[in-house]
């Protein structure tokens, strides 16, 4: 098995094993988000023809950690990394000087918010206290350590003062269970991002309701996070499969008990898909345990 530092798999030949990145991969083959969110998100770009696309990372955390604006950063696009911890701030004036990067959090109303914060530098650390208790709850080995009045801004205040007015084409929330808040509050103007991931959680049907409302289809789900596209533009550079072309491929499954026909029948094709959604689910689940119980980079 191989680890995370790419070391070869036991048993083969670690010589065919030693990868650095191949030139036919034109966004290169590192990724820094979590899941990967920054390669899809520069393929969608592509396709879109916008090669630098301008950015607002809210809860950017760190420059290059877990990012999903750090490999747009390393390809020439600049942007606006909103931050509430002053811990890590900093990090961003070292590895990012370009962007404008702002200690405060976005919320749905301009003010002061209590920071809920599991340590000085979490990644858990968030405004809204019910999520941080729920933390807690799962994780007792953790606590809510400190609690700091850290200023909020809606996103429109922050695009009206940055951006003239004028969202950029790409927006990042990871917000820790106040996403929805935040997205509701921000009422995009006259156009707003045409490319969104949020970490949709336990609100992603009301998200995916708020910004379907708003002309957006939800691209693609990773563990965490929702990758959405405005409509018009996805429709305009035929983003999505036509699945309507597509022929149903028969199916026969191995042991006769789980399907009475031979080819899989419409209901039959639906169980199968519900099945897969419920282990997704129970991944998703396993990898945030994990994450849960991983160290945090410090700035």
């Amino acid at each position: 098995m191989n680890d995370q530092a790419g070391n070869a798999p036991s048993g083969t030949d670690a010589t065919l094993w030693d990868f650095r990145g191949n030139s036919d991969q034109p966004f290169g083959a590192k990724t820094y988000s979590q899941f990967g969110e920054d390669l899809i998100l520069q393929n969608i770009f592509h396709i879109l023809g916008i090669e630098r696309p301008g950015f607002i990372d809210v809860g950017a955390h760190h420059p290059v950690h877990i990012s999903n604006t750090a490999l747009l950063y390393a390809r020439g696009a600049r942007g606006i990394n909103i931050e509430p911890n002053p811990n890590l701030v900093g990090a961003f004036s070292r590895a990012r000087p370009e962007d404008i990067t702002l200690n405060m959090g976005a919320g749905p109303s301009d003010g002061v918010l209590d920071f809920y914060m599991i340590d000085e530098w979490s990644g858990r650390n968030t405004y809204d206290r019910a999520t941080a208790e729920a933390f807690v709850a799962a994780e007792p080995q953790h606590r809510i350590s400190i609690v700091k009045q850290i200023p909020v801004r809606t996103l429109d205040s922050i695009v009206g003062e940055h951006c003239g007015g004028c969202y950029p084409a790409f927006l990042s929330i990871d917000a820790e269970g106040l996403d929805y808040a935040i997205l509701q509050a921000a009422h995009f103007g006259p156009e707003g991002p045409l490319v969104l991931c949020i970490e949709t959680g336990s609100d992603s049907d009301r998200i995916s309701a708020l910004l379907h409302g708003r002309g957006y289809l939800p691209f693609t789900r990773t563990v965490a996070n929702t990758i959405f596209v405005r409509a018009a533009e996805a429709h305009r550079h035929n983003l999505f499969v036509q699945t309507g072309a597509i022929t149903p491929v028969p199916w026969t499954p191995t042991d006769p008990s789980e399907c009475p026909a031979e080819t899989a029948t419409a209901a039959d094709q639906w169980s199968i898909l519900v099945d897969c959604r419920e282990r997704l689910i129970n991944i998703e689940n396993k990898v945030n345990g994990m994450m849960a119980h991983s160290p945090t980079p410090a700035a």
